[in-house]
């Protein structure tokens, strides 16, 4: 027994070295991936509204809610679990409308939310739009949640829970 924790913690390596070694594990894109699995696989209903985004990006939390049939307060802690692991990003409605005014260019994300919104919004009245605006954010993958190995997980754990399976 003595041996084993001889083997554990008699180390060569300062302190400094050991802090850089971590560093570089722990921003290695590897073991982020790995960390998104993990949490991915312990939370069904965090992975649920993960994959409901992958599949109607961008999407409103109403749209979500349509396809997860989770709680809104659950839904969204889901959704800033999310973004805190940085699988998806929140952009708001108003912010791109103050891009257009300024005549600032949208990317092809940001336009496609627009076209949406603007959709969604053509049977109100002005007031309502308006209102709907000031509050409205769409659910976007980032570039990590746009990550096929991580996508195709989702769907593997997904399936083994509908299959039954536990793990």
């Amino acid at each position: 027994m003595n041996n084993q924790s001889e083997e554990y913690t008699n180390s060569e390596k300062s302190l400094e070295e050991l802090r850089e070694e971590i560093e570089q594990d722990f921003s290695d894109n590897e073991f982020k991936e790995l960390a998104i699995r993990n949490v991915l696989k312990k939370r069904p209903s965090l992975r649920k509204t993960y994959l409901s985004i992958v599949l109607i990006n961008p999407a409103r939390v109403g749209e979500i809610m349509e396809r997860t049939f989770i709680q809104r307060k659950t839904q969204y802690n889901n959704l800033y679990e999310l973004l805190k692991i940085n699988l998806v990003k929140k952009i708001s409605v108003m912010d791109l409308t103050q891009k257009e005014i300024k005549n600032e260019k949208l990317n092809k994300e940001e336009i496609k939310i627009m076209s949406k919104f603007k959709n969604w919004t053509s049977n109100m009245n002005a007031g309502m739009r308006r209102n709907f605006q000031a509050k409205t954010c769409y659910w976007c993958l980032s570039d990590m949640g746009s990550n096929p190995n991580i996508v195709d997980f989702a769907l593997i754990m997904e399936k083994k829970m509908r299959a039954g399976e536990s793990e």
